[in-house]
């Protein structure tokens, strides 16, 4: 589409059926000195736990620092951890894959705020399976999967909060689309499985290109397009 400077492999380990949902081992940051780091998950299952550290030595053949936690047992990465576009700010989903207090560590370590939202409804076991970025001042999000806190929250920090309809984000994962929004030369392109009609026509009114795509296998597993990959700086 012109708005990827390269597309990177990681292979496949075997054992580790899950290194397909590629966003959930890491979040990668670059901070305020223009350092690369990435942050290590510490995963809930065992089986996705032996996943880290291929991700690990990825990041650090590409110059990246790794980062570990402390204070925590529970952390996702990128799975529930997303930045607010155009801004200096995080967002970071807790409550069944993740925990708070990695987001009061991770401000520290990256020294950026970090608004932390809880998720109450299983379905929406991650950030990125209920909450999309538009833009700066726009989100898509499924509403039943946060606490009243954190929609009260959703909506002071943005001026347009946009429902989408629990059956497309359930049955689609239409809010686990991947959104590319190049300022430099202006592309937007939105990429999601197919058949979501509100989220589709909500990406176009924002000038989306928007690629529709078959993840129907991988939803079996939990995961959709966000899911299987990470962005890299």
């Amino acid at each position: 589409q012109g708005v990827l400077e390269a597309v990177l492999e990681i292979k496949g380990v075997e054992g580790c059926e899950d290194m397909v949902f590629a966003a959930n081992q890491t979040f990668p940051w670059v901070t305020r000195q223009g350092e690369k780091v990435v942050v290590m998950s510490k995963m809930r299952h065992a089986s996705r736990q032996k996943e880290v550290p291929h991700f690990e030595k990825f990041f650090q053949e590409l110059g990246y620092r790794p980062i570990h936690l402390n204070r925590t047992d529970l952390f996702e990465g990128m799975g529930d951890t997303i930045p607010h576009y155009g801004k200096w700010l995080l967002y970071g989903g807790f409550g069944h894959r993740s925990k708070k207090e990695a987001y009061e560590e991770i401000a520290e370590l990256l020294q950026v705020p970090v608004v932390a939202l809880e998720l109450v409804d299983e379905r929406f076991y991650h950030l990125d399976t209920c909450f999309v970025p538009v833009n700066e001042n726009t989100i898509m999000i499924c509403k039943e999967a946060f606490s009243a806190d954190g929609l009260a929250c959703i909506k002071k920090l943005f001026n347009k909060v946009i429902e989408i309809p629990v059956e497309e984000a359930s049955d689609f994962f239409s809010l686990n689309a991947h959104l590319i929004n190049d300022k430099a030369s202006g592309k937007k392109v939105a990429i999601l499985q197919k058949g979501s009609k509100r989220t589709i026509e909500v990406l176009k009114d924002a000038g989306y290109q928007v690629e529709e795509v078959d993840t129907s296998e991988y939803i079996k597993s939990g995961g959709s397009v966000f899911c299987m990959k990470m962005m890299l700086y």
